[in-house]
């Protein structure tokens, strides 16, 4: 018999397990006994492997940064917030520039941290101030500081503030925002602007709420708030961004269709209910001081078909706007919805960039839509 021929499976197995550790230190010992000069040799082999392909990716994230500067000024102007995340420095200008290439504008900031041209002065109490609060789309991210939405309403009986992203990047911010700086802007009408995909996305993940020994909110913390905003803007890569991933990508998918029903995750439904109770917050703080709350239901650009070919994509979508809009009803708020009336439809141009922002054209619709809505308000009061 020959040996090893009544050798079973799990006898080979055994063997092989003993042979491998004898097999990786006879390398090593092979690789030890190199001279100095191989050994320097391999170990610059081992960097070129390891760095070339970094190199490349710097040298192109340097071309890419010296031709597009993308938001590097922009993050200039805004500054860490202890309760409400985040404001506008005060005195701030510059230009933004999209990653997308849509768009190259200037903006200025106030003395008050407003995105205004002119400084705040005493109150005219001859007009109807309107203090307008919310996320980037009130801040006007993509278009000059006069074509932002909020300046629509303002003309020879209206005063109106912008405080988009001043007052943070969501509900809960603006909240704390308002309850902050109330006495000070005086408004006799606050527009809040609610976007619902971001801001159910920002109150269910995003935002890390600080409580008091009651359970109530007195500070926000952001999950990004470790990291600076000036380290945040310099470590996003753009050259992935912009060169290589959309090349990787290819053409834009065709329809996807799908069948499959959506519904809010458990996460999703905490941010409704952070929804609720900030709303609530806020639409006492406003009564108790004879201030009028409105909320501007923002379109959303998931729900187009040209922008996003995933059919679950625009069903959640829609299905958040859907569940956001009957809390607001719920709560009794004055709800202003612009895909209500005909200004949209009639938008000279497309009314979103790639980067999910109002272009000018969409500012020029929802200002005309909400100044219409402000005369009828006026006129109703």
């Amino acid at each position: 018999m020959r040996e090893g021929a009544g050798k079973s499976d799990s006898d080979s197995d055994t063997d092989a397990e003993h042979r491998r550790p004898q097999s990786v230190a006879r390398r090593y010992a092979e690789l030890m006994a190199l001279s100095p000069r191989a050994k320097r040799r391999l170990i610059a082999l081992a960097l070129a492997l390891v760095l070339s392909p970094l190199l490349v990716l710097l040298l192109g994230e340097s071309y890419v940064r010296l031709r597009h500067p993308a938001y590097a000024d922009l993050w200039g102007a805004i500054r860490s917030h202890p309760v409400w995340v985040r404001e506008l420095r005060p005195g701030a200008s510059g230009r933004m520039r999209a990653l997308t290439r849509e768009y190259d504008h200037g903006y200025a900031i106030n003395a008050q941290g407003l995105r205004e041209a002119a400084d705040l002065g005493p109150k005219d109490p001859a007009k109807l101030r309107v203090l307008a609060v919310g996320d980037s789309n009130t801040f006007g991210l993509g278009v000059e500081d006069e074509e932002v939405w909020v300046q629509a309403l303002d003309d020879a009986r209206t005063e109106a503030l912008n405080a988009g992203w001043a007052s943070g990047y969501a509900p809960d911010t603006a909240c704390l925002f308002l309850e902050g700086r109330l006495d000070e802007l005086q408004p006799d009408l606050v527009i809040q602007q609610l976007t619902p995909d971001n801001d159910l996305e920002d109150l269910a993940w995003r935002s890390q709420w600080q409580l008091d020994e009651a359970g109530a909110l007195v500070a926000i913390k952001h999950r990004y708030d470790a990291i600076p905003d000036a380290i945040q803007a310099l470590a996003f890569p753009r050259f992935l961004t912009l060169q290589v991933l959309p090349a990787w990508r290819g053409p834009p998918p065709t329809e996807q269709a799908s069948d499959e029903p959506v519904a809010l995750s458990a996460q999703e439904e905490l941010g409704l209910e952070r929804l609720r109770t900030v709303l609530t917050r806020t639409q006492g703080t406003l009564a108790g001081r004879g201030v009028k709350l409105v909320l501007l239901v923002f379109p959303s650009p998931r729900v187009d078909p040209e922008t996003h070919t995933d059919a679950r994509v625009r069903a959640l979508a829609q299905l958040r706007r859907e569940r956001i809009l009957a809390l607001l009803a719920e709560l009794g708020l004055e709800v202003w919805d612009p895909t209500d009336g005909p200004e949209l439809a009639a938008a000279a141009g497309p009314t979103f960039y790639g980067d999910g922002h109002m272009t000018a054209a969409g500012n020029a619709a929802i200002g005309a839509y909400a100044k219409r809505r402000l005369s009828a308000w006026r006129e109703a009061r």
